[in-house]
């Protein structure tokens, strides 16, 4: 048996080869109401010659389900009733974008002049990637993008350090002074991960490795009240050593003078220690710190980038200290 079919793949037409007579031989006509509903009235004859089975397709071309007389059409993904023009489930892809706004029981968008819809789940020619689709696919285009454009970092460090130092303070009216040297200080064991996406890298360090010891001095003077924190003076002294101590490299001296923190968003601080100290006169004193213990969060941002760090030290003679950075820079 043979079927012509029309633009929307409608079988229109069913014939054969009559063995009898060697002619072709029409076995049936059909003609369908947009919705897919079958015109009676006329054309109404079948051939004895027909496929049963074969005839079931029609509209569509989908098969018929005549079970208890329903009349229904498969369309692969849910049944269809053209004489309500509506399915029987709801659309497997009702949240697509292009036919949220639409009945999730409406065959063909409701326009079966204009719209097909062959397998059941969404006309062609309409949007049918889901919103939760299209939320995610725009979420990786703008992480692509932000990707061609920034470093991600994500910076960690652990250090034991040995220090030796001595503070003062004094107060004039509401105003503060503190100032902090660190005398003597030796990194006993460092270790550093940086990942930056497209150049990771990872490295550890220790007192005596490769002979070396690392040496700092360092000195904070700054002024306070309630409102804001003015550094006055910031300087660092630093050098490697040898086995010997006879010799120096990498000495580096840093001096910065009435210097602020800048572009700090907000910033949080909790700190707890105990100390010896030593009064010199009316509101100055001399202090000797025995313990402490630090954790901060700060988050910062500019032109190039922001960042999130959090941070912790315990101890005083011997401290422990870690920290870890999170955020983005612009890439140069």
């Amino acid at each position: 048996m043979y079927e012509f079919r029309d633009h929307v793949d409608n079988v229109r037409l069913s014939y054969t080869k009559n063995e009898v007579t060697g002619n072709l031989e029409i076995i049936e006509e059909s003609n369908y109401y947009p919705f897919g509903l079958k015109h009676k009235g006329y054309n109404g004859n079948v051939s004895s010659l027909g496929n049963s089975t074969a005839q079931l397709r029609g509209f569509g071309g989908k098969e018929e389900q005549n079970e208890l007389g329903l009349e229904w059409l498969d369309f692969d993904a849910r049944n269809y009733d053209p004489s309500l023009g509506r399915w029987f489930v709801i659309a497997p892809l009702a949240d697509a974008k292009g036919q949220i706004h639409n009945s999730p029981f409406a065959y063909a968008m409701n326009n079966p002049v204009y719209f097909i819809d062959p397998d059941g789940n969404c006309p062609p020619g309409v949007d049918c990637g889901t919103v939760v689709a299209a939320f995610f696919a725009q979420a990786s285009e703008a992480i692509d993008t932000f990707l061609e454009n920034n470093d991600v970092i994500f910076d960690v460090n652990l250090s034991v350090d040995f220090n030796l130092g001595v503070g003062a303070s004094a107060k004039l009216g509401d105003t503060k002074l503190n100032a902090n040297a660190s005398l003597f200080s030796v990194e006993l064991f460092d270790t550093e991960g940086s990942i930056v996406i497209g150049a990771d890298s990872f490295k550890s360090d220790y007192a005596g490795k490769n002979g070396e010891f690392e040496i700092s001095q360092s000195i904070n003077v700054s002024a306070s009240n309630k409102d804001e924190k003015i550094s006055l003076v910031e300087g660092e002294n630093s050098f490697t050593t040898y086995d010997n101590f006879n010799r120096t490299t990498n000495r580096v001296q840093e001096f910065d003078y009435l210097t602020g923190t800048t572009n700090t968003i907000g910033s949080t601080e909790l700190s707890d220690s105990s100390s010896t100290s030593t009064t010199l006169g009316d509101g100055v004193t001399v202090k000797n710190s025995s313990s402490s213990s630090k954790a901060s969060t700060s988050v910062s941002s500019d032109e190039n980038g922001s960042t999130v760090k959090i941070g912790g030290k315990i101890g005083a003679l011997f401290s422990i200290s870690a920290d870890a950075e999170i955020g983005f820079k612009k890439k140069s």
